[in-house]
């Protein structure tokens, strides 16, 4: 565990260092563990390596724009920024009562500090529609010049051959697909050109992560995968269980989706405004 942790803390500072130009981009899958605190584990994260990542990138960048799409709230970098307006944070995730962490509701306040709580269960079309819109809200409003993204699809989970719930990932936080995860990304790499660092996160289904990583590096080198999974791939088997590269069916917006968007964007613009 010791010799992980160290491994991950070397490659957090190593792909923050490898930033400097406006087209630089660096993919990490392995970090991203947003739930570690400056004293304690938490929530599967044994290190803060985010945090180490951004405070590595503050010293050449004015300022850094931290987006979450973890099904969980990305707590443990919220309260290492909570208190500077070098860092903005902006999560999407799940807040009922019992699911983890229970933080980051709209009353969470601190400078550059946003959140987007969701419903358990949130579909593909209204959660993609919504990180596009407040992402781009808090672009415009703050002006980033470097970005951390952070891509845990620990709600990117639902099976192809499935009629109902979220049958892959063991979290079965939002019914989210690879299609929605995939335009939700490039509407955000989309908004300018600045350097930025791509994380993992959740993702308990690992056939699940493992396309969803794949399909997001296929996105940002311009190569747009197969459908199949290859014959010869090390665990066919298991990656073509739910039909394809491609996790979930691509849906369009129930009927009472643009509500929901609207609602969900209207909080964080009013956020935006007392800022």
């Amino acid at each position: 565990m010791r010799d992980y942790i160290l491994l991950l803390g070397g490659a957090a500072l190593l792909s923050a260092s490898l930033l400097a130009n406006p087209d630089d981009l660096v993919i990490h899958w392995d970090g991203g563990r947003h739930h570690a605190l400056n004293q304690s584990a938490s929530g599967y994260c044994y290190i803060a390596d985010i945090p180490l990542a951004i405070q590595a990138l503050l010293d050449r960048f004015r300022k850094v724009l931290y987006v979450d799409l973890d099904v969980h709230h990305g707590d443990g970098v919220e309260y290492a920024f909570m208190h500077t307006d070098k860092v903005i944070t902006l999560s999407f995730h799940v807040k009922e009562n019992g699911f983890f962490p229970g933080t980051g509701g709209w009353d969470n306040t601190g400078k550059g500090l946003y959140n987007v709580p969701m419903r358990r269960g949130t579909q593909g079309p209204i959660w993609e529609e919504t990180v596009k819109r407040c992402v781009e809200m808090v672009w415009k409003k703050h002006q980033p010049d470097c970005l951390v993204l952070q891509c845990g699809c620990d709600g990117a989970s639902l099976p192809r051959n499935s009629n109902a719930g979220l049958t892959g990932d063991p979290h079965r936080g939002m019914q989210l697909t690879t299609y929605s995860f995939q335009r939700a990304v490039k509407s955000i790499l989309e908004l300018g050109r600045v350097p930025t660092l791509m994380l993992g996160g959740g993702g308990y289904h690992s056939p699940s992560a493992a396309k969803n990583f794949a399909l997001l590096t296929g996105l940002v080198l311009g190569q747009e995968l197969d459908e199949d999974i290859p014959v010869e791939a090390q665990y066919w088997e298991e990656l073509e269980k739910d039909g394809g590269i491609h996790v979930g069916r691509d849906t369009r917006m129930p009927p009472s989706g643009h509500c929901e968007v609207e609602f969900l964007c209207e909080s964080l613009r009013e956020r935006l405004e007392k800022a």
